[in-house]
């Protein structure tokens, strides 16, 4: 059982070596310390204990074994950090002095953030975790991720998705501090789709259920996307990921449209090429990336059909480069298509562009020139005068 970070078993097997106790203490962010004793019909030298995380390359652990059968040894997770709520497994495999080994059968624990007394509720292939809120609360996130995941895969009717764990802060400072992630400060969601696991952070309240609706079903659409595309997810384009996530959102953020059109005013839209390999740090230009590439995904989705990106997706799974494949798929160039979708949704002219971009320059260079002017003119115009009235 789970208490304050602690998972203990107490245990007798068949075989040599009978494991009377184990302990597993967690210390968030820092260690997991296993420590138990055993009774063994032969002398036990050292054992090795080897642990599994549900999507990670083992980690093995050695030590000895005291003279009262007792042990004691740390997984460091400063140096080797596993993901809150990852599923591991292990085992431990006993060295004999005289030769040999024997291992246990497999153990399995989940690393939680220890920090917060968590809620669950599991329903139809979900999980829910939050601590903050009562059940209603609870079920409102399954049934938000139940219609999220029903409405992503009408978008890619041959997809599948597996059992899906959500786990909600109450904060995006918590969900940060619980991920380490604090490159983009203003982030509020994360997803390890190899894990099917999501995180967001959404407080109860009036705005909580808006919030479940734009947030969760962005997060599923990553992992979807991760079930069609593989290996090759992490180098598909940001703008097609993110747009296609921010294309499912149920209820889309109403502050996008206005970025849109203020960015398009002032000429200071994104090339997509520059959105391929990944998005801006800088906390506006990222908040205007998601907002450029849902709506040209979307424009992509109306003017050539949902099953012209299965066609453009399945040219990324298969190694095409970033304008490639959207050449391949749609016999137009990536910044044709840019342009294109500027036209049509923002009304952008270039040229009118260009001019708006220019124009505070020219008044100024117009507000420095144009007295220098007047004066030269007028002394032009008196030099003449005078010139006139001499004898």
């Amino acid at each position: 059982m789970w208490l304050n970070g602690l998972f203990s078993i107490s245990q007798s097997q068949p075989g040599l070596v009978r494991l009377t106790s184990l302990t597993v203490t967690t210390r968030f962010g820092e260690y997991l310390e296993f420590s138990g004793r055993i009774e063994s019909d032969q002398p036990v030298d050292s054992l090795t204990l080897t642990l599994i995380p549900e999507k990670g390359s083992p980690a093995n652990l050695n030590t000895v074994i005291g003279p009262d059968g007792g042990f004691s040894l740390r997984y460091d997770l400063i140096k080797m950090p596993l993901t809150p709520f990852t599923r591991l497994t292990y085992t431990i495999t006993f060295q004999f002095a005289s030769g040999g080994s024997e291992t246990t059968q497999p153990f399995s624990l989940e690393y939680r953030d220890t920090r917060f007394n968590w809620q669950t509720l599991n329903g139809n292939d979900v999980q829910a975790y939050w601590y903050d809120g009562d059940l209603t609360f609870g079920q409102a996130v399954v049934n938000t991720t139940l219609e999220g995941r029903r409405r992503n895969l009408e978008t890619f009717p041959s997809a599948s998705l597996p059992p899906l764990k959500i786990v909600v802060y109450a904060s995006a400072s918590d969900l940060q501090s619980g991920l380490a992630i604090s490159k983009i400060q203003n982030i509020a969601g994360h997803t390890s789709p190899e894990s099917a696991t999501i995180f967001v952070s959404i407080p109860p309240g009036p705005d909580a259920q808006l919030e479940m609706r734009r947030q969760l079903p962005h997060e599923i659409m990553h992992i979807l996307l991760y079930q069609m595309l593989g290996s090759a997810y992490t180098n598909t384009p940001q703008w097609l990921l993110e747009g296609i996530a921010t294309s499912a959102e149920l209820n889309p953020n109403p502050d996008f449209e206005r970025v849109l059109i203020s960015a398009s005013q002032a000429n200071t839209l994104l090339p997509m090429e520059s959105l391929c390999a990944q998005f801006p740090e800088d906390a506006p230009a990222a908040y205007l990336a998601y907002a450029q590439s849902g709506s040209f995904v979307q424009y992509l989705m109306s003017t050539r059909g949902k099953d012209s990106l299965q066609i453009l997706l399945a040219a990324y799974r298969n190694g095409i480069g970033c304008e490639d494949a959207v050449y391949q798929t749609y016999g137009s160039d990536l910044g044709r298509l840019d342009l294109e979708w500027r036209r049509a949704v923002l009304g952008y002219e270039p040229l009118t562009a260009a001019l708006n971009t220019l124009l505070p320059y020219i008044i100024l260079t117009a507000s420095v020139l144009l007295p220098g002017l007047i004066l030269i003119l007028l002394a032009h115009l008196l030099q003449k005068k005078e010139s006139v009235n001499e004898p």
